[in-house]
């Protein structure tokens, strides 16, 4: 710990950065302010000489600390108690890692004032902005039916992929249990498994008869992948009530950056 001696004046330019009247104004508001850090006393009050001197670091400020070296950026004004709350809540797979269900938890959890899913969509970009939540990976996926309409570079005459198939886990869940969407119900993982293994396997009768058709007749590529979005969706459902879901939903699971996962799964005492 090291001591310093300011004058008023002092004080002012090199630690507040307040006009000297702004500070007598509102003396004892800077002061507990800088009781925050430091140690304060004052060693004569005409004219005023004020001492500091450092306090160590508190138990949170090394924690924080730590936390912020993890993620490596600048949060700003962010609250860093519902970062935190945030990606411990991806890392957990405990609850839905939804806007909705992480505002209502961390309220619940006496972290966060408001339930409100717009301050956790905020906080979930900046984390996307920043690389701590990744986009999943992707491979070129080409669809063999010949009904499918090939797409070539004029160019080169590659056949072009038909989609992008991405890489990542997903998320099975009862969309609307008791009829709140803050409390979906993440299902147990054999019964996301169960589910997921049903889906693929019915996957491709569905398509068949349902979606390769509409190619024959000569529909918009627009339309036939909406078509295909509400078929799937449907197929999800009904696979879902087989297996007593009231409406069954996934999602994609958010990714931590891999180079920083390890490190906040030790940081939160999750399991590696």
């Amino acid at each position: 710990m090291t001591t310093k001696e300011y004058s008023v004046l002092e004080l002012c330019e090199q630690v507040l950065f307040v006009k000297k009247q702004t500070f007598k104004n509102s003396q004892d508001k800077y002061l507990s302010k800088l009781s925050e850090n430091y140690h304060v006393e004052i060693i004569k009050k005409r004219p005023m000489i004020i001492a500091l001197t450092t306090k160590g670091k508190s138990p949170q400020q090394v924690d924080d600390t730590k936390f912020l070296e993890i993620i490596g950026c600048d949060i700003g004004g962010k609250d860093i108690t519902l970062l935190k709350f945030i990606l411990k809540s991806i890392l957990e797979r405990i609850i839905v890692p939804g806007q909705d269900e992480i505002a209502h938890h961390a309220k619940q959890a006496g972290i966060w004032s408001t339930d409100s899913r717009g301050s956790v969509k905020n906080y979930m970009a900046f984390l996307r902005e920043n690389n701590i939540i990744v986009e999943p990976m992707t491979i070129p996926t080409w669809d063999n039916n010949p009904l499918v309409k090939r797409v070539i570079d004029k160019e080169t005459g590659e056949i072009l992929p038909t989609y992008y198939k991405k890489i990542c886990n997903r998320i099975y869940f009862d969309y609307a249990k008791d009829g709140s969407s803050f409390q979906r119900e993440r299902l147990p993982k054999n019964t996301q498994e169960a589910i997921e293994m049903a889906y693929y396997n019915s996957l491709p009768e569905m398509m068949e008869s349902k979606i390769y058709p509409l190619y024959a007749k000569g529909h918009s590529d627009k339309y036939i992948n909406n078509e295909r979005m509400k078929a799937q969706d449907k197929l999800l459902r009904e696979i879902g009530t087989a297996y007593g879901i009231n409406y069954c939903v996934r999602m994609d699971e958010p990714s931590i950056n891999p180079v920083i996962k390890g490190k906040l799964k030790e940081y939160f005492g999750i399991g590696v």
